[in-house]
């Protein structure tokens, strides 16, 4: 077995051959739009908070908003800098 055996069939999951591992972005994902996206023409935006969590919580917290912001249309609006 290779040093990343995904086969899983032993389990009960799926093979190395039914898996799809990442590709670089194809044109219909980049044209993609989600249901949610708001093309109303007014500006809209979503504001983040990391809030006073850990490190890695406002980390998750900041790739769900973007992905949030991204799929509804929206600017996403980050707090100022703390000096």
């Amino acid at each position: 077995p290779s040093s990343l055996d995904l086969d899983c069939s032993r389990f009960g999951g799926p093979s190395d051959q039914s898996m799809q591992y990442w590709n670089s972005a194809t044109p219909h994902d980049l044209s993609y739009k989600s249901h949610f996206w708001s093309d109303s023409g007014n500006a809209k935006y979503l504001t983040f908070d990391p809030g006073y969590e850990g490190w890695n919580n406002a980390r998750l917290y900041f790739e769900n908003v973007l992905v949030l912001a991204h799929a509804t249309g929206r600017t996403l609006v980050l707090p100022p800098r703390n000096k």
